[in-house]
């Protein structure tokens, strides 16, 4: 039979359809918000704006997803009755049962289970209440406190009631009980402080002595035993005495040495909780198969574990093609800080872990998907009954070819729409530690020192009033100044590294933090810094740096550079090395980037500028990047830029142990501030920093510059080192060449 073709193209539009419907929703939740920058960079106001304004948080089906988010913002920006109002709204929520209607549930068989509203995983349920509890005591109601913490425990027992099967094994919280214990003793109640305490002891001894990973707190068992000694319960302290702070034994000829009594507590203290980095994001595995069977089998390594997914598939089911499941896993953001400790009146108190979210977070997810192996078994029926009916007609109208032509083209639609729910609260952070510290009579000026990699440590300062009794103070550090430069970045920021000027000039891709600017890489706060001496301008700061250079002529006189650099940078626990190969003569550039997963170069030429894959094909590069890049070889130009825009001299600041001239200045183009630090020993430049505005981001960069080595009369820096929260780069160059080892063939 001959086939009409409006029904013929109508079998081929279907399916388009569902391919176009799975383009559209293949982004992770991460990537449709930018809270996570706005949360890296602190800026708050931001963050709640861009909630606001965000479509996707504004569906329906996100609802509580708004809700949390904006919760936890307002809770950072200090409105305790804001953020309260927001987190009641999403308790009330949970507690209704969100409800999917006919239309979402029929959605998300045939897409992805992000088209039904979004209902929170259970342990995001009870971190709602920990929120609020913090708000009401800082508000002043203690009472209403305790009630919230309560409800954390009492939430997940309703939760796991529930559930006939495959149970939560987050089933209890042991920091819940620390947090009652404190609330408890804030309001002069040490009988039930004491029993929480022992309640959060008994949890922790049931996991063999920690909670998820966390091992118990030297200071719940402190508050344990002294609470235990303040109700007068004397088996009681004896037992956790002997458990937790043994005494030596005494001579045995002589009477047993009686239990000594716990220190006197002080008449104030503080308990500072730590809420260091954010806690773990969804992202998405989907699983192939192309075989057909009972079983519809995959596996995937989450960490050192290998877990897997098994479906069952009635006998006799065509599989078809192209099989796809995708499921939710949790990605653990590693935070900048490893440590952190507070100095109070010449004494250190380190901050003890009592909240990981992370395995928290894997455990929920992971005993949740069992649970839900149902779903996951009805939309992949549903897409391939989809597949199927699409492969009949196309037959009856195209023939056998034809049919399995539109059955392909069905299944590829399926594996396509597979999407997993990857939404999830992103303003959590990854752990919460605590500190019980002393208080004396006045302002309490304590030093919080928090130590990152390559041994920096940071410090701020917080002010605690004195006042009798216990106080509850939370800190919390997001990140710190990050960038995580894509290829083309990484390139302009080599050829370009002597200018000081780093990534002010190009697109910036991801940023971080809370922290200032003045905290990263050693640099101090501007409030630091020490006045110039008299005679040292801008212009006699930069006259130096090029004599020390190699000297205006010399800089002037270069026609081609060769530079190769390896990068080495480990993010988020993972170790990436790639190499980079620079030439340039003229109007000519060429640059080869080589990484373990891809390699790619650029070429500017006579003939225009382009982008060249590993397979050789040429595409047109942006204008604007082509004259980035050729903008970043000009080292003279770059070299007096401050001149040019007007820089200021700020002062001299000490990088490292060493002083610097501090020169700063705004270029006009980005509207970026440019910061340089110029040895006034040497005259080289040691460091830079920017802060850039880009696309409603502030975002903050720091480079160290050294192992600086004369090629052929010019000093140039070997080595630049970068710092990130989630981890850190080092770009060496192994070999550099200036007016020789560049030729026209090159560039062909």
């Amino acid at each position: 039979m001959k086939a009409n073709k409006n029904v013929v193209a109508a079998v081929f539009k279907a399916t388009l359809l569902l391919l176009l419907i799975g383009f559209q929703s293949c982004g992770t939740y991460n990537s449709k918000t930018s809270i996570e920058s706005d949360l890296f960079n602190g800026d708050f106001n931001a963050a709640i704006t861009n909630i606001d304004q965000n479509k996707f948080l504004q569906k329906d089906r996100n609802k509580l997803l708004y809700l949390m988010e904006k919760g936890k913002i307002e809770h950072l920006r200090g409105n305790y009755e804001s953020s309260n109002a927001l987190f009641e709204q999403a308790y009330i929520m949970i507690d209704d049962r969100i409800k999917t209607n006919a239309g979402q549930a029929i959605a998300a068989k045939f897409t992805n289970p992000m088209a039904e509203p979004y209902k929170g995983e259970d342990f995001e349920k009870v971190t709602i209440h920990y929120y609020m509890a913090l708000n009401y005591f800082h508000l002043g109601m203690p009472d209403e406190a305790l009630v919230e913490a309560k409800r954390i425990n009492i939430k997940l027992y309703e939760l796991n009631e529930k559930y006939s099967e495959n149970k939560n094994k987050y089933s209890e919280d042991a920091f819940s009980q620390i947090l009652q214990g404190l609330l408890y003793e804030g309001t002069g109640d040490v009988n039930n402080a004491f029993i929480a305490y022992r309640n959060a002891e008994e949890i922790f001894n049931r996991g063999e002595g920690s909670f998820f990973g966390t091992p118990m707190p030297e200071q719940l068992k402190k508050d344990l035993i002294r609470t235990a000694y303040q109700m007068g319960f004397k088996e009681e302290y004896e037992a956790y005495m002997q458990k937790y702070m043994p005494q030596p034994e005494a001579n045995t000829t002589k009477k047993k040495a009686a239990t000594p009594p716990p220190a006197p507590q002080p008449e104030g203290e503080a308990v500072v909780f730590w809420e260091n980095g954010l806690g773990p994001a969804k992202d998405q595995i989907v699983i192939t198969a192309s075989t057909a069977g009972p079983f519809f089998y995959g596996s995937y390594m989450d960490g050192d574990v290998l877990e897997e997914i098994i479906i069952p598939i009635p006998t006799g089911t065509d599989l078809g093609s192209i099989n796809a499941i995708a499921i939710p896993k949790y990605r653990e953001r590693e935070s900048y800080y490893g440590k952190a400790t507070v100095v109070a009146d010449g004494k250190e108190y380190g901050f003890e872990l009592a909240q990981d979210f992370y395995p928290i977070a894997k455990q929920c997810l992971k005993d949740r998907m069992l649970r839900e192996t149902i779903d996951l078994v009805l939309r992949f029926a549903a897409k391939k009954a989809a597949s199927a009916g699409l492969g009949a007609l196309g037959k009856e109208l195209l023939g056998d070819a034809g049919g399995e032509l539109v059955k392909l083209g069905g299944d590829i639609a399926g594996a396509a729409t597979e999407k997993a729910d990857t939404r999830n609260w992103q303003s959590l952070p990854a752990t919460i530690s605590y500190t019980r510290v002393p208080l004396k009579e006045g302002d309490n000026k304590l030093l919080i020192k928090k130590y990152g990699p390559n041994g920096i440590v940071d410090t701020d300062t917080i002010t605690i009033p004195y006042k009798k009794g216990l106080q509850i103070v939370n800190y919390f550090d997001l990140g710190r100044t990050q960038i995580v430069p894509s290829a083309q970045e990484t390139l302009s920021v080599m050829a370009s590294s002597l200018s000081g000027a780093g990534k002010s000039g190009g697109p910036l891709k991801q940023t971080a933090t809370r922290a200032s600017l003045s905290q990263f890489a050693s640099i101090p706060a501007s409030s630091n810094f020490k006045p110039a001496p008299d005679g040292v301008t801008v212009q006699s700061v930069i006259d130096n740096y090029l004599e020390a250079t190699g000297g205006a002529e010399k800089l002037q006189s270069l026609q081609s550079q060769y530079m190769h650099a390896t990068t080495t940078a480990k993010v988020n626990g993972t170790t990436v090395t790639s190499s980079i190969l620079i030439k340039t003569s003229g109007t000519n550039y060429y640059n080869l980037y080589t990484s373990d997963t891809f390699t790619m170069s650029s070429l500017i030429n006579q003939e225009g500028a382009f982008t060249i894959d590993d397979k050789g094909k040429r595409k047109k590069m942006d204008k604007a990047m082509a004259e980035m890049l050729m903008n970043s070889t000009k080292m003279y130009e770059n070299l007096i830029k401050p001149l040019e825009y007007g820089a200021r001299l700020d002062g001299v600041a000490t990088i490292n142990n060493e002083d610097a001239y501090v020169v700063s200045y705004t270029e006009p183009v980005s509207n970026s501030t440019i910061t340089s630090y110029y040895s006034t020993k040497s005259g080289l430049i040691i460091a830079s920093s920017s802060v850039v505005n880009a696309g409603g981001m502030t975002v903050n960069s720091t480079n160290l510059f050294s192992d600086f080595r004369d090629v052929n009369g010019i000093f140039f820096p070997f080595k630049m080192t970068s710092v990130s929260n989630v981890g850190e780069s080092e770009m060496v160059y192994n070999e550099v060449k200036f007016n020789e080892g560049v030729y026209d063939s090159d560039f062909q």
